[in-house]
């Protein structure tokens, strides 16, 4: 009785298990180091997008338009209307903190939520969308040191 490839190497491992083993985890070793050493390509907004959405990215990738890095600060009181004054003044707090940041840019005015104790502030971070995260830092710290009362 003749065994095709997979009975043999069936057999063969069975018989040497160790030396299967090993060749095994070496083998994991080596595609992950190759895995390490090749990196990795990340994708464009276009190429994650699905349908009509991705089409959209992609014209506008095309002719040359650039995404900025939009960021958001929401400000919320269980407690306070965003027209009482205590609340307001938070919220010029916060957007003063972020006119002071040269990576901020392109500032919205801040919008108040139905409920009247949630604000949201729009901004984006200067240059290029796919580094905003090394730049993004600094105006990160201004938001925690606002939130703990610091700023």
């Amino acid at each position: 009785m003749k065994l095709n490839l997979t009975a043999r190497a069936a057999r063969w491992s069975a018989g040497h298990w160790k030396t299967a083993t090993l060749a095994w985890i070496a083998f994991v070793a080596v595609a992950v180091g190759l895995g390490t050493v090749a990196g990795k390509v990340g994708l464009s907004d276009s190429e994650q997008s699905t349908g009509e959405a991705a089409r959209a990215e992609s014209i506008l990738q095309d002719a040359g338009f650039k995404q900025p890095a939009g960021e958001s600060v929401l400000i919320q009181n269980t407690h306070l209307a965003a027209s009482d004054g205590r609340f307001a003044g938070t919220v010029r707090r916060v957007v003063a903190g972020l006119k002071a940041h040269q990576q901020v840019t392109n500032l919205k005015a801040p919008v108040t939520a139905k409920d009247g104790h949630s604000v949201l502030v729009n901004f984006a971070i200067r240059g290029d969308a796919n580094s905003a995260a090394d730049r993004v830092q600094p105006v990160l710290n201004t938001v925690a040191n606002l939130e703990r009362g610091r700023a």
